[in-house]
């Protein structure tokens, strides 16, 4: 079994971090992204204009973004789970 490698706190805090890189500059990282919000607001029409966008090397409201695979998933809670207060 091999030992727990640890660092403290000022070996954190002055170790130099990379620039994230964007999908769409200064707006999602790249990697994975949770858009979550109220029901019937345009959240799935949103991201299925900016994975066209983004696919396509296409700016999207004047933010430049790189040309890139997409990937998005509409997760749905059912209704009867949310009255209930189960968590899925």
């Amino acid at each position: 079994m091999q030992k727990l490698q640890t660092v403290n706190a000022d070996t954190l805090l002055y170790e130099p971090l990379e620039k994230p890189s964007f999908v769409v500059d200064g707006l999602i990282p790249t990697g994975l992204t949770l858009f979550c919000g109220s029901q019937k607001i345009g959240k799935s029409w949103l991201m299925l204009k900016l994975c066209l966008c983004v696919s396509q090397g296409i700016t999207l409201w004047d933010m430049r973004n790189g040309r890139a695979t997409c990937f998005t998933s509409a997760l749905r809670i059912r209704s009867a789970a949310s009255k209930t207060g189960c968590s899925i």
